[in-house]
């Protein structure tokens, strides 16, 4: 098990608060919009573990600084990897991109993103929350890979298509055009809650009253349970 006041701030890119439970994960760089590069990424995957490890947190909310989640933007050009880059560095930024997912799915209890504006690099982590809240202004690209010469990947070759169908999810896998935010959230409505920005100060509030009253990662706990059950009574 993992305590609050041991990561709460081990990571410079990311600004934690927790209030009655609830979590607040802010990402950042120099307290501006996250800029990916090695550090993020290898500080997510860490990060996202020791909270999954925390049995105190009830409710995690994922959100970015200023006018965007995440950058930067693909743009013609203009490439985001480092050149000379070795097999072992390689090696690593593959190891951490599975750690990164994986460790993100293992927080068992609900995962909320505010998504303050675009996602341009790894837009795949807030669409994989339990709910997503999106401002007006939020737009989603695959900015790392395809525009930079490489497949496709970092779990946004397989979101994408999953929320968008076949066809325009690998579009924007392939494409630098972005996906803007109606038709990405109206993707994932079975599952998630799309809500204005302003919403959000009042759904705080909201949430620190559930929280108060009963433990939210339980009822995500007995629902994988079931689903778990739900999949075995289907094996031959």
């Amino acid at each position: 098990m993992s305590r609050f006041d041991d990561y709460a701030t081990k990571y410079s890119c990311i600004h934690m608060r927790r209030e009655n439970g609830i979590l607040e994960m802010r990402f950042h760089t120099d307290n501006g919009p996250l800029r990916w590069g090695l550090g993020p990424h290898g500080e997510l995957p860490d990060a996202f573990s020791d909270v999954a490890r925390d049995r105190d947190n009830r409710v995690v909310i994922l959100t970015g600084t200023g006018d965007e989640w995440s950058g930067v933007r693909a743009t013609p050009g203009q490439s985001a990897i480092s050149p000379g880059l070795t097999s072992n560095a390689f090696d690593r930024v593959h190891w951490e991109g599975r750690a990164l997912l994986m460790n993100l799915l293992n927080i068992e209890v609900p995962v909320i993103s505010a998504i303050n504006g675009p996602a341009w690099r790894h837009g795949e982590i807030p669409l994989l929350s339990d709910i997503v809240l999106a401002s007006d202004t939020a737009a989603f690209q695959d900015s790392a890979h395809f525009p930079n010469g490489l497949v496709p990947g970092d779990g946004m070759h397989i979101v994408m298509p999953l929320l968008l169908g076949m066809n325009p999810g690998t579009v924007g896998d392939f494409h630098r055009a972005s996906i803007d935010r109606l038709p990405a959230l109206a993707a994932v409505e079975a599952v998630n809650l799309t809500a204005r920005w302003s919403n959000c100060t009042a759904y705080w509030g909201a949430l620190t009253a559930a929280a108060a009253d009963a433990h939210p990662g339980r009822l995500k706990r007995i629902q994988l349970y079931g689903m778990q059950l739900a999949t075995a009574a289907r094996l031959p």
